[in-house]
């Protein structure tokens, strides 16, 4: 698994180099995985969705019982987003304790980001790779190695994405992914109690869609049998699913009526939020 270079660096309150060194050896963050993050989308001109992403950002600091940094995480991510322009890239806001005596760390950093194939997506499923009824799993944490090593495999059979199992047998989500599955005309994605991060673009599509979504647990049979597929997150937005290795291997992807609509929407979404953002920077409201 190939990192991208880093194109915008935000360190503890001051725009950096992207490749001057800004972690401390001591840091818990990096040593022991005690952080939290969020990774947001920007395209032309627009970071989408800041309010719902900092929102979460700070449960998890909470729910880790993570010092607030005396810097604002919204500033920082605004004072990247002004560094880029043109095509999509990662925006990743990261917070730590920090190493002993130094109080904690805020970073942002962007990053180019390629949209998975718009005609759908494959995945791998990992069994029993979560503990559904373990708290710590609805936080963005970045203890990653689980689905780091899960996705990497997935990416080596020509997976886009892997699917993740709980010990109870039913699916929670992708490794950076929500799940989402037509069954019987029903729009169904797995509630965040079974294992699930609460998902921004997730949480939006629950919203938006109206009649006809619910949340329930999905199990690999129910998989099996769904007309549709698709995973939603804040880069790739929606992506269609093709096939799961093992499982499914005639999904229609972005083909599936489900697929567009929910893409649809999401579109619609994101061009209020953009319109919105402008309306602001000329002083509108």
């Amino acid at each position: 698994m190939n990192a991208e270079a880093l194109e915008a660096l935000w360190a503890d309150g001051h725009l950096r180099a992207p490749d001057e060194p800004v972690v401390r050896a001591g840091d818990p963050g990096f040593l022991l995985g005690l952080a939290v993050f969020e990774t947001l989308l920007f395209e032309e001109g627009v970071l989408y969705f800041v309010d719902e992403h900092i929102e979460r950002f700070e449960r998890g600091a909470a729910a880790l019982g993570l010092p607030a940094p005396p810097w604002s995480a919204r500033g920082a991510l605004a004072e990247v987003a002004e560094q880029l322009s043109g095509s999509a890239r990662a925006v990743r806001l990261t917070l730590t304790p920090g190493a002993a005596g130094k109080g904690p760390s805020l970073l942002v950093t962007a990053r180019a980001w390629t949209a998975p194939d718009a005609a759908g997506i494959g995945t791998t499923l990992v069994a029993r790779a979560k503990l559904a009824q373990d708290s710590l799993e609805s936080l963005k944490t970045s203890s990653r190695l689980r689905n780091a090593l899960a996705r990497q495999a997935a990416q080596k059979v020509g997976a886009w994405e892997a699917l993740l199992g709980t010990d109870e047998g039913d699916v929670a989500e992708g490794t950076v992914s929500n799940l989402f599955a037509v069954l019987d005309g029903e729009l169904v994605t797995p509630p965040c109690e079974r294992g699930a991060l609460p998902g921004i673009v997730r949480q939006k599509l629950i919203g938006t869609w109206g009649p006809g979504c619910s949340e329930r647990s999905l199990r690999p049979e129910h998989l099996a049998r769904a007309s549709e597929v698709f995973l939603t997150s804040s880069l790739a937005r929606i992506a269609p699913v093709l096939w799961i290795r093992d499982l499914v291997e005639d999904l229609p992807g972005a083909a599936g009526p489900a697929a567009k609509r929910a893409a649809g929407l999401i579109e619609a979404l994101e061009k209020s939020y953009a319109e919105a953002q402008a309306a602001r920077r000329l002083g509108f409201h």
